[in-house]
């Protein structure tokens, strides 16, 4: 098995469209796409395009039938980033400060911004019947907040829209999603980069796309600003898990090469990743840097198939 991990990372998540539109034009397909936070959204479109193309009818994911319609499936994701997510204000809004206080005087706060924009994207751009039908399977991850346990919902799921939703959700800076009565947020802080899961579900071999360079870089912060500070914050957080993960997938390779590991099977691990942080923040970020970024991802996911010999 294929298995396509995409990591979070907010607007960053166009330097993850442009990788994945990269990957599937060099003819490398997922059988599985298991995704986080933006990643949740990136990979629910791609298995969204999938269960509404002709791929749907049972042709060979990776024949040469279906090549044509792969690369119909790229060029959809990047038109996405491009034409539809073209500022915050198309995602959702801030909310003013009166309407802050008040939520915090009643111990009623959700959240510093509102998505209403992102949940009319999905609404309009998933359709549950679509990705129930595809032939890649999917699975979105967030984290109940009550009792700190990973959900892992797959597209079989009826309310898999709103577990896509839920796995977008920063923490402080995005409302809460409540889905069969579980307050749900970003499956990242739990987990970035869901590697195990694929090798739990037998990969062979992982292209994990992920948002955040190897290092956490510097930057000039204003810390006055609640949102820039709880984004910052959630980077350190997702940096150390996402170490975590793919350390976790690496000492599986060695526990089944030492024999020690008679469960998983080595697994073919391609990482594409950003050499430094990307600067671009959800309030402000501009066509131009979605362009900017879409064009990094493609570059680098050239790079690193080339370089892996697939």
């Amino acid at each position: 098995m294929r298995a396509l991990v995409l990591g979070g990372g907010s607007v960053k998540g166009a330097f993850q469209a442009g990788a994945i539109a990269e990957i599937l034009r060099s003819g490398w397909y997922p059988d599985a796409i298991y995704g986080v936070s933006v990643g949740a959204l990136n990979g629910a479109y791609v298995a969204n395009k999938v269960g509404e193309s002709r791929l749907s009818s049972g042709a060979d994911i990776a024949g040469d039938d279906a090549r044509a319609a792969w690369e119909s499936i790229a060029n959809d994701l990047e038109s996405l980033w491009r034409h539809k997510i073209t500022s915050f204000e198309v995602l959702g809004r801030k909310r003013g400060w009166l309407s802050l206080a008040w939520q915090i005087a009643w111990s009623n706060f959700d959240g510093l911004l509102k998505m209403d924009g992102l949940n009319k994207l999905v609404d309009r751009q998933i359709a549950p019947h679509n990705l129930r039908r595809s032939i890649v399977k999917y699975y979105a991850f967030s984290v109940n907040i009550a009792n700190g346990e990973l959900i892992k919902a797959g597209a079989n799921d009826p309310d898999i829209c709103q577990y896509i939703l839920a796995s977008t959700r920063i923490p402080i800076v995005m409302p809460i999603e409540r889905v069969a009565n579980q307050p749900l947020l970003d499956g990242g802080i739990r987990d970035v980069a869901p590697l195990k899961h694929a090798i739990d579900d037998g990969a062979k071999e992982i292209m994990a796309v992920l948002c955040h360079p190897k290092g956490v870089s510097g930057v000039s912060l204003e810390f006055g600003k609640l949102t820039e500070l709880a984004n910052r914050l959630m980077e350190i957080v997702v940096h150390e898990i996402l170490t975590n993960d793919i350390d976790q997938a690496r000492r599986v390779n060695e526990a089944v090469k030492a024999g020690t590991d008679q469960q998983h099977r080595v697994v073919k691990l391609i990482e594409i990743r950003p050499e430094k942080s990307l600067n671009i923040q959800i309030e402000k970020f501009t066509p131009a840097q979605i362009a900017e970024m879409l064009e990094l991802g493609k570059a680098t996911a050239q790079t690193a198939v080339s370089q892996s010999g697939i």
